[in-house]
């Protein structure tokens, strides 16, 4: 199925499935949706973009709330963005907000 779609509109690795019929921010539902129902399903898919993001930490917190990505083993996810450097960042680039959801893939280089 995923062939006979138009290249654009193919799934590729990384994407992540939002909503499934409709049903969105309950994983085990969407998931039961996906495995459950026959026929024709209609899917909010969201692509990856990357960005760097560059803040200056000196003592304060990051300005975030952070938790490791069991799943994937590869990236940290954003859980929350708070006051501080994050939080400047965000005022600052309004066309490059990070969000909870978003995922550091690197620090510093690593």
């Amino acid at each position: 199925v995923n062939r006979s779609a138009p290249p654009g509109h193919r799934l590729q690795a990384g994407d992540y499935i939002a909503e499934v019929n409709g049903i969105s921010g309950d994983h085990f539902k969407m998931l039961n949706e996906l495995l459950t129902k026959e026929g024709v399903l209609k899917l909010r898919v969201v692509r990856p973009v990357e960005f760097d993001v560059i803040v200056n930490r000196r003592a304060e917190s990051l300005g975030c709330t952070i938790t490791y990505d069991a799943c994937s083993g590869s990236s940290l996810v954003i859980d929350g963005v708070l006051d501080g450097p994050i939080g400047a960042w965000n005022a600052q680039h309004p066309d490059r907000q990070v969000y909870m959801g978003d995922r550091i893939l690197s620090a510093n280089g690593q």
